[in-house]
């Protein structure tokens, strides 16, 4: 069960140091007209004012600019106004300018997250090649491995990121939704209560509990039917139950009965609506976002 806060855009950036952002090539905007470090400035105010900065910067395009900053913030607005593709361009080009850089990786890495998980992970592996403990990262490898229900190496991921802080807010809530994932919705639910003990506002434990309260192990539905043909007409009842045992395995059983048999034409000719329909079947999801079924 995946959790891609739009709140996360402003963390991450702040994580990332936005504020101190240093400069990829010595780059000052001193060419006509690129105000760089204004844009800066102005990119860490709240309310953001985009419709001031994006003048800003494109002005050192225009100027051939090869501050990496430039690219980056407009990669960053792009994605905040919904147009993720074109942030991905803008970001490439940032990260492509300063490879080594920390702040247009990871920038990259998380836009690319929700469409493009496997370059993504590329980006936030070579970030931990050279910074085996960049927080951000591993929080980003964390969402990655939960998209692919690789729910196992998401937990060596926010087990370790706990064993430098316990109290660490997105490792904590990471764990709470593999325990929904896990189909245990009160140890989930458990877990965002305790990171909103330690952050009231925390807006994606907010989310997590109350998503927790749809989480079910077990399932029954109970159904009424009527089948109308040239033939006749027949009503039944029925119920289905699915019950889950693992994130991966559910088992489904599952029983209509009709009060009467009737005929009906299909493509393949005539076919018989049966006095009783049972099913029996196993589901299993497998990584990546796939799943099998007999039944």
């Amino acid at each position: 069960m995946g959790f891609r806060s739009r709140i996360g855009a402003a963390l991450l950036l702040a994580a990332c140091g936005i504020g101190s952002v240093s400069v990829a090539h010595g780059q000052q905007g001193g060419q006509q007209g690129c105000q760089i470090d204004e844009a800066q400035r102005l990119f860490g105010e709240q309310p953001r004012p985009d419709a001031t900065i994006e003048p800003l910067l494109q002005a050192c395009v225009t100027a051939g600019a090869t501050d990496y900053r430039v690219y980056m913030f407009l990669g960053v607005m792009a994605r905040d106004a919904g147009d993720r593709e074109r942030a991905i361009g803008y970001l490439r080009k940032a990260h492509g300018l300063d490879p080594a850089a920390p702040n247009p990786a990871l920038e990259l890495g998380f836009t690319l997250e929700e469409k493009h998980a496997d370059e993504a992970a590329e980006v936030y592996g070579d970030i931990l090649k050279r910074d085996p403990n960049n927080r951000p990262a591993l929080l980003g490898m964390g969402r990655i491995e939960r998209g692919r229900n690789e729910l196992g190496k998401a937990r060596a991921i926010y087990e370790r990121l706990l064993m430098a802080n316990p109290n660490d807010p997105d490792a904590l809530n990471g764990l709470a939704w593999l325990q929904l994932s896990d189909r245990n919705r009160v140890e989930g639910g458990k877990g965002f209560e305790h990171v909103l003990a330690l952050d009231p506002n925390n807006a994606e434990a907010k989310i997590g509990l109350a998503k927790s309260k749809d989480v079910y192990r077990y399932s029954l539905d109970v159904n009424g039917n009527l089948v109308t043909t040239a033939t006749g007409t027949s009503w039944g009842f029925g119920a289905t139950a699915l019950m889950g045992f693992t994130a991966f395995d559910t088992l489904e059983l599952a029983e209509t009965h009709f009060g009467n048999e009737i005929q009906t034409l299909t493509a393949i000719g005539l076919a018989t609506l049966p006095s009783d329909d049972i099913r029996i079947g196993w589901h299993r999801l497998v990584p990546l976002s796939y799943a099998a079924s007999v039944v």
